[in-house]
């Protein structure tokens, strides 16, 4: 996934848009114990997806 982060061009708009449906997966997630390990994966994903 580091690609998606540092690659400049196609990569920007394949980022911008797979952050709302990552969102959508936490909210849809959230509260359930099954995936507390994983989302913490997604968050750490999501947080450098948005900063790149």
């Amino acid at each position: 996934m580091d690609w998606l982060a540092d690659a400049p061009g196609a990569a920007k708009k394949l980022r911008e848009a797979s952050l709302p449906a990552l969102k959508k997966q936490l909210e849809d997630e959230k509260g359930n114990s099954n995936f507390v390990r994983v989302n913490e994966d997604l968050r750490r994903l999501m947080v450098k997806l948005e900063r790149a």
